[in-house]
């Protein structure tokens, strides 16, 4: 499907004339500080008797401030808005623009919340927050994920408008909580389409950076990701008799066990395992990279329990990573995998076959998937075609997303982008500004392929 040379001029000059507007949303949205509220008080794990994720202070009600900050800009667009909210501080902005009859509907989503800044010092100029221009980029925590190319989504219909062009179909904006903690589900997308079904939409783009591999790369799935959390149990004894606890010739458990040393014979297991997947899950379609099931250890704390000076032998160690899947491996089949390979190491040690680690699987986000040969799908490689002049790049986001919980309704849904992904979730997070314009216009031509319009 080809876009008119014309309809693709008239939507890049009016990209262009907005990129100073967008830029300045971007800031807007970047110094307002939205940090998802589950990092502070992790809700949802509180029944597994884990009650804080992040130690550090958290702004809480910054989604309802950033939602509060778009609504008004959302009405200037013509949207009737209204809040869908599971509590008070965390409402989802929804903005409804009828089209003119005779089109496809669809939303666009993007989510308001950020993962934690960590220590302010770590950042540039000492202020995660600054939204400083600096090089070429725009820095600060949600520039990429998520409020580049939330800012985006809501520009490319000023682009539209200000484009001369009408759409045919309603076009729906979803400003969505929770997405870092996979409040989606409960409080996001999830709770708010099966209650009103005014927000089901004939499709969904999920506006994300989707690098890398590539710049805008249309995501048609993405990986499958779980917590595991392990907890291995020792024998406290004076640190003077731990070389008995391990060494040829003396009393071993009898006197005492370092329950590090136990968890790191856990973690070199997995491990392997890790590398095994890198040369053996591989993804037919060529959509995933190669590697990218993996089993990524996030943190390995042991201590005496109780008291944490070296002068006793750890009874205490606790292992905690994530396991990434191919969207086309099931949850099962990876945690039977996992699972058996860790009894393999137990039974072939004395201690831990007697004494076996604690294994919780605390969390399964599911991937989603829409066909490659799906309508959505074509608009959107029209639209990339166009603007990039090349042939569209398909592949697998690499981290999760709500496009699952749109899916789960059934609304068909997809995902890209303007951003790197490599800067996110991490310090100095920045967004590249010459990409702005592509993202604007890519969602602009994208909303007209798949809604319809009319000059």
């Amino acid at each position: 499907m080809s876009i008119d040379p014309e309809v693709h001029a008239r939507v890049s000059a009016a990209a262009g004339g907005l990129y100073d507007e967008t830029v300045q949303l971007i800031r807007e949205l970047v110094r307002i500080p939205s940090e998802s509220p589950n990092y502070a008080y992790a809700k949802i794990y509180r029944e597994r008797g884990y009650t804080k994720l992040y130690d550090a202070p958290v702004t809480l009600g910054g989604e309802k401030k950033v939602a509060e900050h778009l609504e008004p800009v959302f009405t200037a667009l013509g949207a009737e808005t209204f809040m869908e909210a599971k509590e008070p501080l965390r409402p989802n902005l929804i903005g409804i623009l009828p089209g003119s009859g005779g089109g496809r509907s669809l939303a666009l989503n993007a989510h308001t919340d950020t993962v934690p800044t960590g220590p302010h010092e770590e950042w540039r100029w000492g202020d995660p927050f600054s939204a400083r221009l600096e090089e070429g980029k725009l820095w600060g925590r949600g520039s990429t994920d998520d409020k580049g190319p939330l800012a985006c989504m809501i520009k490319a219909v000023e682009v539209i408008r200000r484009a001369g062009l009408r759409l045919r179909g309603e076009l729906q904006l979803h400003a969505t909580v929770g997405e870092e903690t996979m409040d989606g589900k409960t409080h996001g997308p999830g709770y708010f389409l099966p209650r009103n079904p005014r927000c089901v939409t004939d499709a969904c783009l999920v506006c994300e950076s989707s690098a890398p591999p590539h710049r805008h790369g249309i995501c048609l799935a993405s990986g499958g990701a779980s917590w595991l959390h392990i907890e291995v149990t020792g024998k406290p004894v004076h640190a003077a008799m731990g070389y008995r606890t391990y060494r040829m010739g003396y009393e071993g458990g009898e006197v005492g066990m370092d329950a590090i040393g136990k968890a790191l014979k856990i973690y070199r297991g997995l491990a392997e395992l890790d590398e095994e997947w890198a040369s053996t899950k591989l993804d037919p379609r060529g959509l995933t990279p190669m590697g990218y099931p993996s089993i990524i250890t996030a943190w390995i704390h042991g201590h005496p329990k109780g008291i944490e000076i070296p002068f006793f032998v750890a009874d205490h160690c606790e292992l905690g990573a994530a396991v990434w899947r191919d969207p086309q491996d099931r949850y099962e089949r990876v945690r039977k995998e996992v699972d058996d390979r860790i009894q393999s190491i137990c039974r072939m040690d004395p201690w831990l076959r007697e004494n076996p680690p604690d294994v919780q699987w605390r969390l399964d986000w599911p991937p989603f998937r829409i066909e490659q040969d799906h309508p959505l799908v074509s608009a959107a490689g029209s639209a990339y075609e166009t603007v990039l002049g090349q042939e569209p790049r398909y592949m697998t986001w690499q981290p999760v997303s709500d496009a699952r919980f749109y899916q789960e309704c059934g609304v068909p849904s997809l995902l890209m982008g303007p951003g790197d992904y490599r800067r996110a979730h991490c310090y100095d997070e920045y967004l590249e500004l010459d990409q702005i314009v592509e993202g604007l216009t890519i969602y602009a031509l994208t909303i007209l392929e798949w809604c319809g319009f009319e000059a």
